[in-house]
């Protein structure tokens, strides 16, 4: 009789959040598996996998508590509980400022401190930097969305808790201490942008929201090339991506670069989606980018959650009971999405929603992609399909075989899946073993080359199991396609098994699965058609007499790998035919001039700094600008002359020669260093903020700390306890002073306080 109870309670109250239809039956279904694992003793989830011996988890107990505060019944339970969530949770978030992992949050209530010797920091281990979106958005959507039901308290811890949030994902640069959020990460990247830009604006930080809008600035212009996401085609990722455009086009303002663009780069990747949508096979088609499975059918994605909605549960490739699919934990992302259901449908065409639930006939879809600093050069992807086959794979050339997005185990560059018997789908999925692969994709048939392979070159499949056929020696015991081979590789193959409980290695993502692995012969050679050479007689008419001083380096030359380098080496793969160093307008002009009338590609480059490495292009003419680095200032004093190839620095020096500055961010800098040497001996205080510059750590005083990869200017200090706040902030209204004597914008968020412990 209680179940009976409360499943009434449940279904009273979640109308009060305008639920309708599958939206409605995802959150009933979902939160009442998730309510079986509560643990009101702690106010956490029990881990939802078994394998964690009824440990408690941060992450879904943050996607429970959402559910709580929309499900709003159990005579006020589920909004005691929230709160008991949320404050749990924010008392243990990562509360040092010195750490990489600052305002992220606890993997699970029992793991001990981070960055000890006995628990050693690692990130996607011991502590995941993206859950800083995961929760925080989930925050953010509690705050707007359900505030009214919280106390004032709860909702100014939030704020807190989110501050510091934001602060740690300022500490995230791409390729700078190991980490991987470069832009072209799209899911992280795209929450990072709302969950920073979001929480400036309500906490009153100005550069906190400026952050945010430049990070959505940097997504944005990577979108604007291919308008398609960096990480391509995921039925995880790209359901993620949607949820963080989501909140884009739903809680900023009118004034965001993020609510401006937003909706149309969310139906841009619906439409996309839309084409690589098999309504019949429910399931979407290859290449992944990342990925976790080989089928939607069977291993739960969060496309399908966005799907549900939209075309029914099973439509979607849904379970009638989604926790017995392979990924099930993200189940409880479904109250999640399903609050934000209603207005995500919104934002899409009734033509496409349509176009969603049927299969309208035989197709082909090219498109591309850039995932930058991984990809040397855009993908170019074709899919094909017909009523139960589909055929999608991706030329692509990368800075290792790990793909565009350093991560070989998820990486699926060419995938063929089928329909079979009553439902069933099998696939075939290309391992990446090379870094550089050109692909036909064709009715019927798939092409593979790899442009730089040799004779130790492999194509190594995986490929699906099936009931009817259990045991495989051959392409041919595969059921439910015909499938033959060709080519130069080896006639003979090997054939291995992988699975739960034997074979030659196990499960992929829980799927097992039948490893074909096809070798080059012993005396194969390959010839590189990998690039442009610029030949000794291009070289003569480079150095002619309409050019007589420009100084030419080859890739045999002495100097031309360091003018090839760019900033922080990124792009060591692109190799420029020439680099043309001129010394004045009338070499640059003979060089540009010259290219052009041999059709050679033309490159230019000053500092080398542009973060997609346009600066330098296979088998183009690179011409580097530095050595055009004269500088004169006028008599005048209010103007200079300076050469293309001048970088900031030395204009800087030239300037502060004749008592002049330009607005680089120099005299901030010496502002914030003078500040620094009079801050008052605060045990246990931390001083942070951000400067493009080095700055010398023999400058900082004992008890300063400067992290030098913040992404917004800041700066900011916490103190252990509040017997120091009161020097502080004198110290702090110092610094205020002088910043805006140079007409610094200075914005003043209170005072000192203590840690939140």
């Amino acid at each position: 009789m209680f179940a009976q109870l409360a499943v009434l309670l449940v279904s009273q109250a979640i109308g009060s959040v305008a639920l309708s239809g599958e939206a409605r039956a995802m959150m009933e279904d979902s939160m009442a598996w998730m309510d079986r694992f509560y643990d009101p003793g702690l106010g956490q989830l029990y881990d939802l996998e078994s394998k964690a011996a009824m440990n408690h988890e941060t992450l879904t107990s943050a996607w429970y508590a959402v559910g709580l505060l929309a499900r709003n019944g159990n005579r006020g339970r589920d909004v005691s509980a929230a709160e008991s969530i949320i404050n749990y949770i924010i008392a243990d978030q990562h509360d040092n400022p010195r750490d990489l992992w600052y305002g992220g949050y606890t993997r699970e209530p029992e793991e001990p401190d981070v960055g000890t010797a006995v628990y050693p920091a690692k990130a996607y281990g011991s502590f995941d930097p993206n859950w800083r979106g995961f929760v925080g958005l989930s925050f953010i959507t509690i705050y707007e969305d359900f505030g009214h039901l919280l106390s004032k308290s709860t909702k100014d811890l939030m704020l807190e808790s989110l501050h510091n949030c934001s602060v740690g994902d300022s500490y995230r640069d791409g390729g700078v201490n190991g980490d991987n959020l470069y832009p072209s990460y799209s899911n992280p990247a795209i929450m990072r942008a709302v969950g920073t830009g979001w929480t400036g604006r309500h906490t009153g930080d100005k550069n906190m929201t400026e952050a945010g809008e430049y990070y959505a600035k940097q997504i944005i212009e990577l979108w604007d090339i291919h308008e398609t996401l960096s990480e391509f085609n995921s039925a995880t990722y790209t359901g993620i991506s949607l949820f963080g455009l989501t909140l884009w086009c739903k809680y900023m303002p009118k004034d965001s670069i993020m609510a401006r663009r937003g909706p149309d780069m969310l139906r841009g990747v619906w439409n996309t989606t839309a084409q690589l949508w098999h309504a019949n096979m429910r399931n979407l088609a290859g290449p992944w980018d990342r990925s976790y499975s080989f089928d939607m059918t069977r291993s739960l994605g969060h496309l399908s959650l966005f799907l549900a909605p939209i075309i029914g549960r099973k439509n979607a490739g849904l379970h009638q009971y989604p926790e017995v699919m392979s990924h099930a934990r993200d189940w409880a992302w479904a109250p999640l999405i399903a609050v934000h259901s209603e207005f995500h449908n919104s934002l899409l065409s009734r033509e496409l929603k349509t176009s969603l639930k049927t299969f309208d006939g035989e197709r082909t879809w090219e498109g591309q992609a850039y995932y930058p600093p991984y990809d040397l050069e855009s993908r170019n992807i074709t899919v094909w399909m017909r009523e139960k086959l589909i055929i999608g794979a991706q030329s692509y050339r990368t800075r290792s075989k790990n793909g565009p997005s350093n991560n070989n185990g998820q990486f699926h560059p060419a995938v063929v899946q089928w329909m079979y018997g009553d439902g069933k789908i099998g696939w075939i999925s290309l391992r990446s073993s090379e870094a550089h692969m050109k692909v036909e994709v064709s009715p019927g048939r798939l092409k593979l080359s790899y442009p730089d392979g040799g004779a130790g070159s492999v194509f190594v499949f995986f490929a699906s199991p099936s009931l009817r056929q259990p045991n495989v020696g051959k392409w041919d015991d595969i059921q439910g396609v015909s499938i033959s081979i060709s080519g130069n590789v080896d006639e003979k193959y090997d054939v291995k098994f992988a699975g739960r409980y034997g074979g030659a290695s196990g499960p992929y993502y829980d799927h097992n699965y039948w490893r074909f692995e096809h070798k080059m012969p012993a005396n194969f050679k390959a010839i590189s058609r990998h690039g442009t050479i610029i030949t000794d007689k291009l070289a003569a008419l480079l150095q002619a007499d309409e050019l007589p001083t420009v100084e030419l380096l080859t890739p045999q030359s002495t100097g031309y790998a360091e003018r090839r380098e760019l900033r922080d080496n990124i792009y060591p793969h692109v190799q420029p035919a020439a680099i043309a160093v001129p010394k004045d307008t009338t070499e640059l002009s003979g060089a540009v001039k010259w290219a052009n009338s041999n059709g050679l590609k033309l490159t230019v480059r000053a500092g080398g700094n542009d973060f997609f490495g346009r600066s330098m292009a296979d088998g183009a003419l690179a011409i580097d600008l530095r050595s055009m680095n004269s500088l004169s200032v006028c008599d005048d004093k209010k103007t200079a002359t300076i050469g293309g190839g001048t970088i900031s620095r030395d204009l800087k020096l030239a300037l502060e020669a004749e008592g002049l500055m330009t607005p680089t961010g120099n005299a901030l800098t010496a502002v914030l260093l003078e500040a620094v040497e009079a801050m008052p001996a605060i045990p246990g205080a931390n001083i942070a903020w951000s400067d493009h510059q080095a700055i010398d750590p023999a400058q900082m005083p004992p008890n300063c700390f400067v992290p030098q990869n913040h992404s917004y200017c800041s700066n900011s200090f916490t103190v252990a306890d509040n017997a120091f706040a009161e020097a502080s902030n004198l110290w702090s209204a110092g610094v205020t002073e002088k910043l805006l004597a140079l007409g610094e914008d200075v914005v003043i968020r209170g005072g000192t306080r203590p840690r939140i412990h």
